[in-house]
């Protein structure tokens, strides 16, 4: 028989050895550094849509706050110590956290009904039941507003709550909506109670003889926008409601509350004429050095 040949295959030298291992070495930190960056890339734009996400209904819920707001109501402070002063002509300032103003009752203007508002908006000032002490307002449902009303304030508050204001009212926002602290004025406001669907018996609170106008607004409650926090970009914006000046009630210490976004670096608003402008920019803390997501929307 013939002999069998075994052929031996040469080993790896310690030298070639040593350089596979550098190789793979060099091929996985270079495969490592891709898949972090690539991960980063993906943390980057989920927090960029996140963020941006929660720009878009923080700016909307302002948006549709203050679309509905009366506008000569609007004040501004500082702080919840110093005293208000009227946004009209007012420029921007980072040192403004505060925004305050009335907003009239447009859920119970749309009503319950098919076929009535809440409230029209227009008194009859020619007939007989609009007097000095009541008026009447044809094509009004103001039990629907009551219902409307009580639910909105978690059952807290009732028509009975509520003011109108009068198109031709004097006054200023400090002294004619109850945001003056220490003379607590309200000219503009007058307190009403519920006697019909369509009649309203009020209380003139114009420090002088005032006469009613056709056309006026329901409200009741005032809302305030808050910038809460110490630090520079991780401020709180909240949304104060429910509670009414007029009865010298304060937002800080009656109102209910939710957080519209946290993280915020700037938030301001002004006016001019009867249009609003804000400004809202957030910033992702994990990405401080990334720049702040910032939207401006107008109000008019």
């Amino acid at each position: 028989m013939g002999r069998k040949i075994i052929l031996m295959k040469k080993a790896f030298t310690l030298i070639e050895l040593v350089f596979v291992i550098v190789i793979f070495g060099i091929v996985a930190v270079i495969g490592s550094e891709i898949l972090l960056k690539v991960y980063d890339n993906y943390l980057r734009t989920r927090s960029q849509l996140e963020y941006q996400q929660k720009l878009n209904l923080a700016s909307q819920q302002i948006s549709l706050r203050l679309k509905y707001a009366i506008f000569d109501s609007l004040i501004v402070k500082e702080t919840n110590a110093s005293n208000p002063a009227s946004i009209q002509g007012h420029s921007f300032s980072n040192d403004i956290t505060i925004y305050e103003w009335i907003g009239r009752d447009n859920e119970s203007l749309r009503g319950d009904s098919s076929t009535k508002p809440g409230w029209s908006g227009f008194v009859d000032l020619y007939s007989p039941d609009t007097n000095a002490t009541q008026i009447k307002s044809s094509g009004s449902n103001f039990s629907d507003a009551n219902n409307t009303i009580n639910a909105l304030s978690y059952g807290t508050k009732t028509i009975n709550d509520a003011v109108i204001i009068f198109s031709n009212a004097l006054g200023d926002s400090l002294n004619g909506y109850g945001f003056n602290y220490i003379h607590h004025n309200h000219y503009k406001t007058f307190p009403i109670v519920y006697k019909t669907d369509d009649i309203l018996e009020y209380t003139n609170t114009y420090p002088t003889e005032h006469r009613i106008s056709e056309k006026y607004d329901l409200a009741w409650t005032a809302y305030a926008l808050v910038l809460e926090g110490d630090g520079e970009d991780n401020k709180t914006l909240k949304l104060y409601y429910n509670y009414q000046p007029w009865k010298n009630e304060r937002y800080y210490s009656h109102a209910d509350s939710s957080i519209l976004v946290e993280n915020v670096s700037k938030f301001y608003m002004t006016q001019e004429n009867k249009s609003l402008h804000f400004e809202l920019c957030i910033k992702d803390p994990l990405y401080p050095n990334l720049k702040p997501y910032c939207q401006e929307k107008g109000v008019y």
